[in-house]
């Protein structure tokens, strides 16, 4: 599972709904591997309206395993900070129950 990192001091994540938690508090702990996506030039006030936009969109009721998940979420939010893609490797992962892999994408601002 992804989980969005960034700069700002706390990490942002979807699951039942959209939670805040100070980076590596979760459940899901400390990340095993961290993927940079790059900088952003967006000031935290507009990145706020922006995850506040979202809520709407990404509802705990909304939630679904493969199509629409954490990685959906990273995807959109690392677009809006960076306008890059997360790795099409993260974005397909969910499909894999196996899988352990809980990346977190540090941005620097």
């Amino acid at each position: 599972q992804a989980h969005e990192r960034v700069a700002y001091g706390r990490e942002v994540f979807y699951g039942q709904g959209i939670l805040e938690a100070k980076p590596g508090t979760t459940h899901h702990g400390q990340p095993l591997q961290i993927i940079d996506c790059g900088k952003t030039e967006i000031d935290e006030q507009t990145f706020n309206e922006y995850i506040a936009s979202l809520q709407e969109m990404y509802t705990p009721s909304a939630y679904h395993l493969i199509e629409f998940n954490c990685n959906h979420f990273s995807a959109d939010v690392v677009a809006f900070l960076t306008g890059a893609q997360i790795p099409g490797w993260i974005s397909g992962e969910s499909r894999s129950s196996a899988s352990q892999f809980k990346p977190g994408a540090w941005l620097d601002d």
